[in-house]
């Protein structure tokens, strides 16, 4: 809450009843204030049940409003009150324990720092892992540890000010994946190597634990614009498995890529259609994530958000100049948070982005942005499905998160879609939209969600050449009185068909898209 006291001839001795008033009731007041003349402005955290118990407290007040929701006031707390923060979120954490069989979110990135006090429940030492021993696997580039707190936690700005119990019901492994500095090194190929040695390590010890593995690590410069790689193709072959005598599925989440140049965030949206998704974004089998964002507070009165409420974040990256063969990618967006402008220049701000968790030891919170954190947030999404569904195939909850996604009014007055070639630009900007976890999880508002894990050999070869081969057939479990009533109404049926394809990475992959894909 946004606190106004009045002066009452004492501006001092007014905050000092407040806080002791307001602490006995429970509620956490910030050392942080503003004066002006007849007021003084500060920050307070608590229930209305508890205001309206404490008189005391509202006699105190000139006016209480709702304060800004945004990260930067936890992230610019001094770090004692940061730690009162933490200190009151774990006291409503309820965490699995490493006997649980739980699903596992696999970070593929540049380490972790598990002595936060948030991930530690989370995150055992056994489940730390290195591409290289010469790294480690704390984090130094400050990334992994961000993206940690975004795939248990979603933006911890509402777990910080919720009251309700925390349940996390997954937990976390995490593979160090980049050096310290932060910068993968080396050609695509061996890109593709360490990605599939970060992949196996954790299989190692624990080959039975259902998992997603989540990498926003990309090539810093695309050259594919579509084509298969090294890399996406590694990407490709350890989704399906189909190398392997017992074929062992994997569901991916990947970044599509960022945004990095400044002048091209002025340049929005202009921008996004020239900066293409980045290796191994381009991967047929994985989850590709872009960026929208829903942040549009900004403090500082200066300046004013790029991008506007529901509208692709000025960071993400697109598909639109790859040729028309290649997969639509992102598959779908997630918040990624927003930039600021004012008529000199653009810049980052901490109101716009995403609150997390920090990789150093004398701060508890800091905040990440971008397809990083949209990936991280997507690689969380589908740990709540497989929680909830836990005999679901990967290709099941990769169709779930896609089937659920919606575009928002932004994004088709960004793109206006009437004709196919405008959906093909719509989803080539936003994906399939934003995903909607309840949606996911639950039918709802009349809509029926039919799941069906079946399989077919669609075509077989014969002596007059290629021909059809298997058609399966879906009954609607519908009572059939109301399908009969709505033999007069228009419907609307979506269909989501989600799976695996067995890349063949050969010269010719770079030809033609039938040349890659098994079918």
């Amino acid at each position: 809450w946004e606190v106004w006291l009045p002066v009452r001839g004492n501006r001092n001795a007014v905050i000092t009843d407040f806080h002791r008033i307001s602490h006995s009731i429970g509620c956490h007041v910030s050392e942080h204030k503003v004066d002006f003349p007849e007021r003084t402005i500060t920050w307070m955290f608590g229930s209305q049940t508890q205001f309206a118990e404490a008189g005391m407290v509202l006699n105190c007040v000139a006016e209480l409003r709702r304060a800004k929701d945004t990260a930067e006031f936890f992230e610019g707390l001094p770090t004692t009150e940061q730690q009162l923060w933490v200190d009151d979120a774990l006291l409503r954490l309820q965490a699995p324990s490493v006997e649980q069989n739980v699903p596992y979110i696999c970070l593929l990135d540049s380490g972790v720092n598990r002595g936060h006090t948030m991930l530690a429940p989370l995150l055992h030492q056994e489940d730390m892992y290195t591409v290289n021993d010469a790294w480690g696997t704390n984090d130094t580039a400050n990334h992994g540890t961000g993206l940690a707190g975004v795939a248990i936690y979603g933006d911890m700005f509402d777990t910080m000010t919720s009251t309700e119990t925390i349940e996390i019901r997954h937990r976390l492994e995490s593979v160090k994946l980049t050096p310290n500095s932060g910068a993968n090194v080396g050609d695509a190929r061996e890109h593709a190597y360490l990605f599939s040695s970060a992949v196996t390590r954790p299989e190692i010890l624990n080959g039975q634990r259902k998992r997603i593995f989540s990498s926003a690590v990309t090539a810093p410069a695309y050259r594919e614009f579509g084509r298969p790689s090294a890399w996406s193709s590694m990407v490709d072959s350890l989704a399906v498995d189909a190398m392997s005598d017992t074929p062992f599925p994997r569901l991916f989440v990947l970044s599509a890529g960022n945004i990095i140049d400044r002048d091209h965030w002025r340049n929005y949206p202009a921008s996004l259609s020239v900066n293409q998704i980045h290796d191994p974004g381009q991967s047929w089998n994985a989850l590709t994530v872009g960026a929208f964002t829903d942040k549009t507070v900004l403090d500082e009165l200066e300046f004013t958000p790029v991008a506007e409420q529901g509208a692709l974040s000025p960071f993400t990256t697109t598909s639109l100049e790859w040729d028309s063969v290649w997969p639509l990618k992102p598959d779908v967006v997630f918040e990624g948070g927003n930039a600021g402008a004012n008529t000199e220049y653009v810049d980052n701000f901490a109101s716009l982005e995403l609150l997390t968790t920090s990789a150093t030891s004398h701060r508890q919170f800091w905040t990440t942005n971008a397809t990083s954190a949209a990936s991280a947030l997507c690689a969380r999404m589908a740990a709540q499905l497989m929680t909830q569904y836990p005999d679901f195939r990967p290709e099941t909850i990769r169709a779930l998160i896609t089937h659920s996604a919606e575009w928002t009014p932004a994004m088709l007055r960004m793109y206006p879609a009437r004709t196919k070639s405008d959906f093909i630009q719509l989803i080539r900007h936003c994906g399939w939209g934003v995903p909607n976890v309840e949606r996911a999880l639950w039918s709802a508002k009349n809509s029926l969600s039919l799941i069906s894990e079946d399989s077919l050999h669609p075509y077989h070869k014969t002596k007059n050449g290629i021909k059809t081969r298997d058609l399966n057939l879906h009954a609607l479990p519908w009572p059939l009185e109301q399908l009969q009533e709505l033999q007069n109404m228009q419907v609307e049926l979506r269909v989501t068909l989600s799976y695996f394809i067995e890349p063949n990475p050969s010269a010719r992959g770079g030809v033609s898209k039938y040349h890659y894909p098994s079918h």
